[in-house]
């Protein structure tokens, strides 16, 4: 609430009215919140920002979303998994989610089902998932300097930091394992 700053008002959804106005092609409901106001803080019609809390899971495992959205290259999964495949990628079964294990400089999947999110986090559980695992979220790549330079643009001098001269070579994203983050934190997983 702006007009109360550090104050925090908890409510709780009192109605939503159906008749909607329309703006500019955004369709808006009214939605009436009763919160405790005995001390006559809040005036109607002063604006708010609001966060409504649809579901609520404590003791659940959370994951990025990241790590429910990133597929690997054929390479970069185990052996047993990419000779079974075939060539073709994994792909779990209609309805659930995978995420993927650091295994080496590979990965193998975990099917999963997603539960509640945050919009960051998202509760996941499956087979053989378990707190601490390390998941993959997506890759770390290494590119070598080679910046395509305007040649009509100025040229501007800016030394030469010591490791960074002409002639060093960086490792390839080939050469780099996927990034992981340590996932399966327990924790609450609100929506």
């Amino acid at each position: 609430m702006d007009a109360i700053p550090g104050r925090v008002f908890y409510g709780r959804v009192g109605q939503v009215r159906l008749n909607a106005t329309i703006t500019q092609n955004v369709v808006t409901y009214t939605v009436e919140v009763d919160i405790d106001n005995c001390d006559g803080k809040l005036l109607p019609y002063l604006t708010a920002n609001a966060e409504f809390e649809t579901g609520r899971r404590n003791g659940v495992l959370l994951v990025p979303n990241a790590a429910l959205r990133w597929n690997p290259r054929t390479d970069q999964i185990t052996s047993d998994l990419s000779a079974k495949s075939h060539n073709q990628p994994f792909r779990p079964d209609h309805g659930s989610a995978t995420v993927w294990i650091q295994d080496g400089k590979l990965v193998r999947p975990i099917a999963v089902t997603a539960g509640l999110t945050d919009g960051a986090s998202t509760e996941v559980e499956g087979k053989g998932l378990a707190e601490g695992l390390r998941i993959v979220i997506g890759e770390s790549t290494r590119e070598a300097e080679s910046v395509e330079r305007n040649p009509f643009a100025p040229q501007v001098y800016r030394g030469q930091s010591s490791g960074q001269g002409q002639g060093q070579t960086q490792a390839s994203p080939d050469q780099t394992p996927p990034s992981s983050a340590k996932g399966g934190d327990k924790g609450k997983a609100n929506r």
